[in-house]
């Protein structure tokens, strides 16, 4: 989730100051009681999985970047790492300050750097979610292409088009993403029990005039996260469908003597298997942030009760996803492992 993504505080405009309360309708539900629970423990929480995930996806790039690993596919990878690592980078900021010094709320008076920093956090990781989600679906494409129609290329010609469509992707996707980055402004706001000053995000004078343009921006961000989701579940069910195919026409063959390649296909369908996982803890990660979005569209009760009150919980599951690859990697990919063992005994041997 991008964290204060859309502001949960109500606002009435007075002069050139907001004067904010808290929404009477935010009763200390069950699910209330729980989020203000969690919330102390998330910034810890959190900063570990970015900490891990920034320093495995750091791993990521420098092995998937070895000259004799370079693929299509290992080119995809490395641009998820890449963002992924960004991405932890800037979370870890973001906890550190907002959970761990202080609290992301507009009482705990906060400087008008900090939450401009903040408004570039919320722009920043709504950029390199989709740019993430965008890079999973190309993924899932080109494995389809290359299991379900057999469509491959010589290597060099399939890296270089490759590296222009990431290229293509992630210049699109700052394009996609600019009409957020026009949403929120700082401003400044007079707390009404003791009218000390500081700072907060709001609305922007552009928003509030054009109110059609706030309702669009979230009808799009529940798209974008939703969408995607269901590309992505289409293509690895027609991948694993392809796989089975693959391992019956295996079985059948094993019975013969002439069976050329036979661990060359095994070898494709394990990593067929590996990028499936890839997608499908992408896939469960960001679908319920999707489907979430979606109902508050129709419901601001459910936004307010539901969907704040589970915005935490929803944000470990996004940093769980940018950051166990390595893992998946370690596990189910021999290349992976193997040219990790070289780097790491050629720097402890070269020290």
């Amino acid at each position: 989730m991008e964290e204060g993504m859309f502001p949960e505080d109500y606002m009435t405009r007075n002069s050139t100051e907001y004067f904010l309360y808290d929404d009477p309708r935010n009763t200390d539900s069950l699910l209330t009681q729980w989020n203000k629970m969690y919330r102390k423990a998330h910034g810890y929480v959190s900063g570990v999985i970015c900490i891990f995930g920034l320093f495995s996806n750091i791993v990521n790039t420098i092995v998937l970047t070895r000259k004799h690993v370079i693929t299509p596919v290992n080119c995809i990878l490395t641009a998820i790492a890449v963002v992924d690592g960004l991405k932890m980078s800037d979370n870890l900021i973001f906890a550190v300050y907002f959970y761990m010094s202080k609290e992301l709320k507009w009482e705990s008076n906060h400087s008008f750097a900090w939450i401009y920093y903040l408004l570039i956090h919320i722009n920043f990781s709504i950029v390199c979610h989709t740019m993430a989600m965008l890079f999973t679906v190309y993924l899932a494409a080109y494995r389809y292409m290359f299991v379900c129609k057999n469509e491959t290329g010589s290597r060099k010609y399939g890296v270089r088009q490759t590296t222009i469509a990431i290229v293509i992707i992630g210049t699109s996707t700052i394009l996609l993403c600019s009409p957020y980055f026009f949403l929120y402004q700082v401003e400044k706001v007079s707390n009404m029990s003791d009218s000390s000053q500081a700072y907060w995000y709001s609305y922007s004078d552009f928003a509030l005039a054009h109110s059609v343009y706030v309702v669009i921006l979230f009808w799009s961000y529940s798209v974008m996260k939703v969408v995607p989701c269901i590309i992505l579940m289409f293509l690895i069910t027609r991948i694993v469908m392809a796989i089975h195919h693959s391992n019956e026409t295996l079985k059948r063959l094993q019975k013969s003597s002439r069976l050329p390649n036979r661990s060359g296909i095994r070898q494709r369908n394990q990593t067929s298997y590996m990028l499936v996982i890839v997608v499908l803890i992408f896939v469960i990660t960001e679908m319920p942030n999707g489907i979430l979005i979606f109902i508050s569209s129709f419901s601001e009760h459910f936004f307010v009760e539901v969907y704040s009150n589970l915005g935490d919980a929803l944000d470990i599951l996004a940093l769980l996803n940018s950051s166990v690859n390595f893992i998946l990697y370690c596990l189910m990919n021999q290349q992976f492992r193997e040219t990790l063992r070289r780097l790491i005994k050629f720097n402890f041997v070269g020290n």
